[in-house]
């Protein structure tokens, strides 16, 4: 049977742009998406090369230009997302794998270098004083260390 497209040397370009396709389109969602995009890709391919009687290369030309169409909202969501999205937020999630942690109470905050009891009670005032300012002078650092803590 001749192809209608005349597209088989291009077989494997369609292959590579299905599986970058599906990639982009199912990132961060291994769910119920990923199936539901096979299935309709096998069934796609069923109807295509059994019901239509078309050939393998012509039903891959297809399914790839139905791909390409269907994933530019998908694509151009996730990069207004991206754009709009708060650079921490993408970073932290991240970062907080490679920096190292400490668990510091508050007790030992002050005089975790070996400093005396006094010099610790001297960075206490002055940090209790330092954030009293600031809770005046930036009402929403608050908020936003908040936020950033459920970031993280």
């Amino acid at each position: 049977m001749a192809n209608l497209v005349d597209m088989e040397d291009q077989t494997g370009l369609c292959l590579k742009i299905m599986g970058v396709i599906f990639f982009l389109m199912t990132f961060g969602q291994v769910g119920q998406l990923v199936y539901c995009w096979l299935m309709t890709a096998a069934l796609l391919w069923f109807m295509l090369t059994s019901v239509a009687g078309l050939d393998m290369d012509d039903t891959l030309v297809i399914m790839t230009t139905i791909a390409v169409l269907r994933s530019i909202s998908y694509v151009g969501k996730r990069l207004v997302t991206i754009v709009a999205t708060y650079p921490l937020a993408l970073t932290f999630k991240y970062a907080s794998q490679i920096l190292p942690k400490y668990t510091i109470d508050e007790t030992g905050f002050y005089n975790c270098d070996g400093a005396s009891e006094e010099v610790a009670n001297r960075r206490r005032a002055s940090m209790k004083e330092l954030s009293e300012k600031w809770a005046k002078k930036y009402p929403k650092c608050h908020e936003f260390s908040a936020e950033l803590k459920k970031m993280i």
